[in-house]
């Protein structure tokens, strides 16, 4: 196995052809994981999601990452771990 640090350029094409990662954020003191659809634009990332666990979660500590991976074999595959903080935007999409 080679292991090999991507640079800046490679993470962002990984992260822009890729709608799929694993949102990681704390809950109750402990880590919390979950699948989430996403969308890049202009170096933010876009998610939705109904009230729940994650939403109440970052709401508290806003602190999250998100895990992307592209598998093309076992012994050929490439993970971005972004890092960045949660931003409620309700007044920007009409949520009331």
């Amino acid at each position: 196995m080679i292991v090999r640090q991507l640079d800046r350029d490679q993470c962002l094409d990984i992260v822009a052809k890729n709608r799929l990662g694993r949102l990681a954020c704390v809950s109750g003191g402990a880590p919390y994981i979950v699948p989430i659809h996403y969308a890049l634009a202009e170096n933010h990332l876009y998610a939705f999601s109904a009230p729940g666990r994650k939403i109440e979660a970052m709401r508290v500590d806003n602190a999250v990452a998100l895990l992307v991976e592209e598998i093309e074999t076992p012994q050929l595959w490439r993970t971005v771990m972004v890092r960045g903080r949660f931003e409620e935007l309700p007044d920007r999409i009409g949520f009331k």
